[in-house]
């Protein structure tokens, strides 16, 4: 789940923040994915990728039994795509091409990085995002600003792509996914 709250530095300076959550009844599984979101952030530093901020755990809770991860990224403030969409087709109303081109232009420059992403060590990492879907991408219209955002269910350096896992949203999936390819 993602929540919205603030960053204060020890000036007392709040800055708004998205704030993602594991569910409470997360494992060893979802940790691993969350850490690795984050690593993969750490490195998409091109500006059209949500920002990571933090990856913090939190002391340990007896209601759940364990710690609770948290991943601190900027917030982007206004609709995703999905929204977007929603809202225009509720009006009756057509989207501009041009903007249409810019937001896909952007979100394809936020897949290139990743997919041509290089560790700290020079290697290709590969990264495969797996949930683009337009709920994903997120726009500040008055900024001008596209960002793809959640790498959750990224796969890297081929991980995962030819174990017959499938992730991601079924109708926004590539066909190359649901042939193992």
């Amino acid at each position: 789940a993602v929540f919205v709250g603030y960053q204060i530095s020890e000036c007392g300076i709040r800055k708004k923040v998205a704030i993602k959550v594991l569910k409470k009844n997360y494992g060893e599984k979802e940790i691993k994915r969350l850490v690795k979101e984050a690593k993969i952030l750490e490195l998409l530093t091109q500006g059209n990728v949500a920002e990571m901020l933090a990856l913090e755990n939190l002391p340990y809770d007896p209601e759940i039994g364990h710690k609770t991860y948290i991943l601190i990224q900027e917030l982007i403030e206004g609709l995703s795509l999905e929204k977007l969409l929603i809202l225009h087709r509720n009006k009756n109303l057509l989207m501009n091409p041009t903007m249409i081109a810019f937001i896909l232009y952007k979100a394809a420059l936020a897949l290139d990085e990743a997919h041509s992403l290089k560790s700290k060590t020079g290697k290709a990492l590969k990264v495969v995002h797996r949930s683009l879907s337009p709920s994903n991408i997120l726009i500040n219209e008055k900024a001008g600003i596209v960002k793809l955002s959640d790498f959750g269910m990224a796969a890297i350096d081929d991980e995962d792509l030819s174990t017959g896992a499938l992730r991601g949203k079924p109708q926004y999936m590539a066909p190359e996914q649901f042939l193992g390819n």
